[in-house]
Order: C-alpha cells, then sequence, then structure tokens
C-alpha cells in the first residue's frame, strides 16, 4: 500500500459483478413491458398496479399515505440503512469509501454517457408516464452499483436494489411501496429492508 492509499484509502475500481451489471443494463428495453403481467419470483412480495392512470398517481405522490410509501421515500429508506450499517460497523467505509463510489460512478454514469445514456433513459420515464424527472432509473442503478461494490468483501452489507433490479429488467417499473417504516429521527435501521415490511407495487 502507498502513501497515498494510507493517507487517502485505496482508488475506486469497479469489480467485475459491477462490471457484468452494467453489461446487462447496456440491452434493456426500458419500459417495454408496463402493463403487461410480472410473474417472476422475486425476494420481495408484489402486487401488480391495475391501470397506468393509477400507476401514474403512485409516481406522482410526494410523500406517504396510510400504508404506502412513495417511490422516493423508498430510495431514501434504502438508501438509510446501507449507510447507517456502514456508519455502525465500517467507519472508513462510511466516511470515505462511500462518497468516493458515488463520485466514480456518477462520473462515468450521471451524465450523458456513451456508455449508458441515463439522462436520456430518466427524460423517457418522465414522458411515458407525465412526471417530474427526478432521476429514479439512474438513482436505482446506481443503487444496485453500490451494493455491488460493497458486497464483494463486506457479505452482510444490506441490499435491496440487487433484489429489485430483475423488475426494471424485465421492462416494468416500480411504483412504490405498501407498507410503512420507522421514522429515523427515533431509530437507525441497519437492517436489510425484509419481505415481512411490506410489498412491491409493479406497473
Amino acid at each position: 500500500m502507498g502513501i497515498l492509499d494510507l493517507l487517502f484509502g485505496k482508488k475506486i475500481v469497479f469489480n467485475k459483478k459491477m462490471l457484468d451489471f452494467i453489461e446487462i443494463v447496456k440491452h434493456i428495453d426500458w419500459f417495454s413491458n408496463c402493463g403487461v403481467l410480472f410473474d417472476e419470483r422475486l425476494y420481495y412480495k408484489y402486487v401488480m398496479v391495475k391501470n397506468k392512470e393509477d400507476a401514474i398517481k403512485q409516481l406522482r405522490r410526494e410523500r406517504n399515505c396510510k400504508n404506502f410509501t412513495s417511490l422516493t421515500n423508498l430510495i431514501i429508506e434504502a438508501n438509510r440503512r446501507i449507510g447507517h450499517f456502514l456508519d455502525k460497523y465500517y467507519e472508513k467505509e462510511s466516511q470515505w469509501t462511500w462518497n468516493k463510489l458515488i463520485d466514480s460512478i456518477n462520473k462515468k454514469f450521471m451524465n450523458d454517457s456513451i456508455e449508458l445514456n441515463f439522462i436520456e433513459i430518466d427524460e423517457r420515464f418522465s414522458r411515458e408516464f407525465n412526471i417530474e424527472n427526478k432521476r429514479w432509473i439512474y438513482r436505482i442503478f446506481r443503487g444496485v452499483m453500490i451494493e455491488l461494490y460493497f458486497i464483494d468483501y463486506i457479505p452482510d452489507v444490506p441490499t435491496f436494489y440487487m433484489k429489485i433490479f430483475e423488475i426494471f429488467q424485465e421492462g416494468h417499473i416500480v411504483t412504490g411501496w405498501n407498507g410503512k417504516f420507522p421514522l429515523h429521527d427515533t431509530t437507525s435501521l441497519i437492517t436489510p429492508i425484509e419481505i415481512e415490511d411490506g410489498e412491491l407495487l409493479i406497473w
């Protein structure tokens, strides 16, 4: 290990699982099966949204209500859990690796990358469902990349995105979550989102 590694940590290098995942994403026919029955076996329970109008209503919801968690807040929940886990058990990864990893992924894919143009994909998502562009597809892709990086050497790191990405790979989308999560101002969850916590909403 060199002096720069001692001072700033090792350089972020995408592992084989991440590179293989990128190749898979390159060949996705995005949103091509929305409205078609999704009957694949997933880690989580799920229900199909009845129609496109309901899917749009769910995607437009900013806040959680009753037993519904919005897609934005579902993403925040998944990010918080892995973040709290690293804070508690892996201080170096939390303080240095996390930010460097996100910077590395953003540098390569956040703009109009030739390899994967997520600006175009997210704009298409926004047009298709007449919703505000919140970069959901990119954020979910980045979530998988983060999980694949850490799970390579921290096997018990909480994962979520890896468990749901097949939905997008098959041309569908997630519109939210049936279920509520504890408030993070009263507790810091370090466990993964589990099956008993609720069910995915899919279109």
